[in-house]
Protein backbone atom coordinates (compact mmCIF):
# COMPACT_ATOMS: atom_id res chain seq x y z
CA UNK A 1 0.00 0.00 0.00
CA UNK A 2 2.87 2.34 0.77
CA UNK A 3 4.29 1.82 -2.72
CA UNK A 4 0.96 2.85 -4.24
CA UNK A 5 0.78 5.95 -2.05
CA UNK A 6 4.36 6.86 -2.98
CA UNK A 7 3.66 6.45 -6.70
CA UNK A 8 6.04 3.49 -7.07
CA UNK A 9 3.26 1.02 -7.88
CA UNK A 10 0.07 1.73 -9.81
CA UNK A 11 -2.05 -1.14 -8.52
CA UNK A 12 -2.13 -4.39 -6.59
CA UNK A 13 -4.73 -6.93 -5.56
CA UNK A 14 -5.92 -7.58 -2.03
CA UNK A 15 -7.57 -10.61 -0.52
CA UNK A 16 -10.75 -10.19 1.49
CA UNK A 17 -10.12 -12.07 4.76
CA UNK A 18 -13.50 -11.13 6.24
CA UNK A 19 -15.32 -12.51 3.19
CA UNK A 20 -13.14 -15.65 3.24
CA UNK A 21 -14.11 -16.21 6.88
CA UNK A 22 -17.81 -15.64 6.19
CA UNK A 23 -17.82 -18.15 3.36
CA UNK A 24 -15.87 -20.70 5.44
CA UNK A 25 -18.33 -20.45 8.33
CA UNK A 26 -21.26 -20.76 5.93
CA UNK A 27 -19.69 -23.82 4.30
CA UNK A 28 -19.12 -25.38 7.73
CA UNK A 29 -22.74 -24.74 8.70
CA UNK A 30 -23.89 -26.25 5.42
CA UNK A 31 -21.82 -29.39 6.05
CA UNK A 32 -23.29 -29.75 9.53
CA UNK A 33 -26.77 -29.55 8.00
CA UNK A 34 -25.92 -32.36 5.59
CA UNK A 35 -25.67 -30.13 2.55
CA UNK A 36 -23.01 -30.59 -0.10
CA UNK A 37 -20.45 -27.83 -0.49
CA UNK A 38 -18.09 -27.05 -3.33
CA UNK A 39 -14.55 -28.36 -3.03
CA UNK A 40 -13.27 -24.87 -3.83
CA UNK A 41 -15.08 -21.66 -2.96
CA UNK A 42 -13.67 -18.69 -4.88
CA UNK A 43 -13.48 -15.29 -3.23
CA UNK A 44 -13.01 -12.29 -5.53
CA UNK A 45 -9.89 -10.18 -5.13
CA UNK A 46 -10.09 -6.40 -4.83
CA UNK A 47 -8.07 -4.15 -7.10
CA UNK A 48 -6.28 -1.50 -5.04
CA UNK A 49 -5.23 1.67 -6.85
CA UNK A 50 -4.30 5.21 -5.90
CA UNK A 51 -8.00 6.11 -5.99
CA UNK A 52 -9.07 3.61 -3.32
CA UNK A 53 -5.89 2.77 -1.37
CA UNK A 54 -6.99 4.74 1.70
CA UNK A 55 -10.08 2.54 2.00
CA UNK A 56 -7.86 -0.55 2.29
CA UNK A 57 -5.71 0.57 5.21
Amino acid sequence: MTSICNGNLSATVAQQPEKIGQLAVQAGADVLQGKKVKKKIPVPLKLVTEENVENKR
